[in-house]
């Protein structure tokens, strides 16, 4: 029998002590036995740790169920209930991102893959709130929504703290491990952006993925993309900073690349054959940089300014080509 299973064995026989206890309503045994429980339970490490703490999870909330049950007596209050607990399923998507990002940390996975993974994860808390007007809390506006990401990172902290000895033999060692998870959690903001800009822009293509946004689709103006409309609404981009990075290299690139060259010209006609043919290649912009803009409401006036510019200059002269 391995460690583990040791381990294993132990918590279920606390957890069959917990079903006597909850039997014999002695709340208070039980609810301390509970809390070892759980510490017993988040401390499990390895291969298949993060379903099977799941699994034990469920059967400790089962046996501890006493303990949520209406008392007759009134007693002393017990920790404040998070915000979020009330919402389906949020506290599990909690828990279980907490253990996600703790593993990580166990098995110093790269922090890149990690900060994908937890933005997919958490992004699906953002999909289970209400942000008040009947669709989910894509800006993060409830406190619900913040307390649930606080809380998955501050487990986390304990965890990984009672297991280095924070604060007791080395401090070095816990001031690192604090900077590599605020390094983690800038990377997982970072990574949701652009599970965001795809979830959002796979409702054009989505009836299911629609239905969850209906009552602000429900005012959305004829031809204009539902994905569009809903990046209106929540004052985002359709594209992640990842994505509008990778834009930007690119634009950099292509006009690196594409730099006019001083051209001698000594004749009218030449030197309107080469005004023409190089606007096509002059225009580096991309329908990317044009999301850029628009997500910026003052440079996008700017922008539109110079393009009207532009144009006025072209009108002229075709005003003056056509004149007889």
């Amino acid at each position: 029998m391995t460690n583990r299973d040791e381990q294993v064995t132990e918590i279920r026989n606390a957890i069959e002590r917990m079903q006597s206890l909850a039997e014999a309503e002695n709340l208070e045994a039980l609810e301390k036995l509970a809390e070892e429980t759980e510490k017993e339970i988040s401390a499990l490490k390895g291969v298949g740790s993060v379903a099977l703490k799941k699994e034990l999870r469920e059967e400790a909330h089962k046996a501890s169920k006493a303990l949520r049950e209406p008392k007759a007596e009134v007693h002393t209050p017990g920790p404040v209930e998070p915000t979020y607990a009330r919402l389906d399923g949020v506290a599990e998507l909690v828990t279980l991102g907490a253990d996600l990002a703790t593993e990580g940390f166990r098995a110093h996975r790269k922090a890149s893959e990690l900060a994908a993974e937890l933005a997919e994860h958490t992004f699906n808390i953002v999909l289970k709130v209400d942000n008040g007007d009947g669709v989910p809390d894509i800006g993060m506006v409830r406190q619900e929504t913040r307390d649930a990401m606080s809380d998955m990172f501050k487990s986390v902290a304990e965890v990984i703290g009672a297991e280095r000895g924070a604060g007791e033999d080395d401090d070095a060692a816990w001031v690192a491990f604090e900077r590599d998870l605020k390094a983690l959690q800038r990377s997982v903001q970072y990574h949701r952006t652009s599970v965001r800009g795809a979830f959002l822009s796979g409702v054009d293509s989505d009836p299911d993925r629609a239905a969850l946004f209906s009552r602000v689709l429900a005012d959305k103006p004829d031809g204009v993309p539902a994905s569009e409309h809903l990046a209106s609404y929540y004052s985002v981009s359709l594209l992640g900073e990842r994505e509008m990075e990778a834009a930007r290299r690119k634009a950099r690139r292509l006009g690196a690349a594409t730099q006019p060259r001083a051209v001698e010209t000594k004749t009218p006609a030449e030197r309107i054959d080469l005004t023409i043919k190089a606007l096509p290649k002059a225009i580096l912009a991309t329908p990317a940089d044009m999301e850029l803009v628009k997500a910026d409401p003052e440079r996008r006036e700017q922008v539109a300014a110079l393009i009207d510019a532009q144009l006025d200059r072209l009108r002229a002269l075709r005003i003056q080509l056509d004149a007889e």
